[in-house]
């Protein structure tokens, strides 16, 4: 797959702003990419890249330079773009190239918003390298991850939720380019689910409860602290909570799946990728929103249909399919081969 970007669309000083396939493959060594590769000729080239995201477009007020570039395109060449962040932008309706996210409502969103993992490095290699970290014994009551911040109902689940209402009132009446989010406080959303289990005698609950974001550590010695108590919570458990964030996607579900364990994904209308070629229900435990108070019950049962080497056989499918499907590399390869 060739790719062909606008250089008149690019801006080099905003790097996080860079679509994340072309941030890679303009680095000199690229071992990992294969079959994909960057022209400076568009009649060379399979598809476009736009060069940054929506964010940036909407930032710098150029939408409408974006769309004439769009409507102009040769050759009828598929044309991809991505959204930045946490929070979603509205991308023109006019704009029926391929918008890959990770932030937003599935709801909310035409077909061609696409699920877009999040990258992140192998945590296997960087925290166990000279460990078989995958294989586990189990019991036979599930044991149920989770590191991170929760926080029950109180001031702060106020304000989230106000904060949040706030913001959609901006983005309604046109003041800003957001778009909407649901109206929760996910910090306390976090904390009613783990509550829920933590009653429960159905399951094991492994959790370490944060009250702020990586436990508020600022030197780097204690960064690396918290990511290792972060991953072997991971690691000695069967199932990880994985629910939404400030945005709505869980970088937690990419991490569960690279170790090699089973994500409990609470479906707040999030926008998986390759829905269309991942049977998704086949690797995680499915918990509708609207049925998060049986999170327990629906933990249960998935484990009771496992035996020791079934659910082995399903970590180490869950980590192959980090690696092959969900990487930066092969997760396009597989998107562009898929359409």
């Amino acid at each position: 797959m060739i790719f062909y970007y606008p250089k008149s669309l690019y801006d080099n000083s905003a790097r996080w702003h860079i679509f994340p396939l072309l941030k890679s493959l303009m680095k000199e060594e690229n071992n990992w990419a294969k079959n994909l590769s960057i022209t400076e000729n568009i009649d060379e080239a399979d598809c476009v890249i736009l060069p940054m995201s929506w964010n940036y477009y909407h930032t710098h007020n150029n939408i409408q330079e974006v769309l004439n570039y769009y409507k102009n395109l040769p050759n009828n060449r598929p044309i991809v773009s991505f959204v930045f962040g946490d929070f979603g932008v509205k991308v023109p309706k006019t704009f029926s190239g391929y918008v890959f996210r990770s932030n937003g409502g599935k709801s909310k969103q035409s077909s061609n918003h696409k699920g877009l993992p999040v990258f992140i490095e192998d945590p296997i290699l960087k925290y166990f390298p000279n460990q078989d970290a995958i294989p586990k014994a189990t019991s036979n009551k599930a044991t149920v991850g989770f590191c991170g911040q929760a926080i029950k109902l109180g001031k702060n689940s106020i304000k989230e939720v106000l904060k949040t209402a706030v913001k959609n009132m901006l983005s309604s009446i046109g003041y800003t380019k957001r778009d909407t989010e649901q109206l929760i406080s996910t910090t306390y959303f976090r904390w009613k689910i783990l509550n829920n289990l933590q009653k429960s005698d159905k399951v094991i609950s492994n959790f370490i409860l944060r009250k702020a974001y990586r436990a508020g550590v600022a030197s780097e010695k204690d960064r690396l602290s918290t990511s290792i108590e972060f991953y072997n919570n991971i690691k000695d458990s069967d199932y990880v909570i994985c629910m939404r964030g400030a945005g709505n996607f869980s970088t937690r579900f990419y991490e569960t799946l690279a170790m090699g364990r089973i994500p409990v994904f609470v479906n707040t209308d999030c926008l998986l990728p390759l829905e269309s070629k991942i049977n998704w229900k086949e690797h995680v435990v499915w918990v509708a929103y609207n049925e998060r108070h049986l999170v327990a019950e629906k933990v249960y049962k998935f484990h009771k249909k496992h035996d020791n080497t079934s659910l082995n056989n399903l970590f180490l499918a869950n980590r192959k399919l980090w690696e092959e499907q969900l990487q930066l590399y092969p997760f396009f390869n597989t998107f562009f081969n898929e359409d």
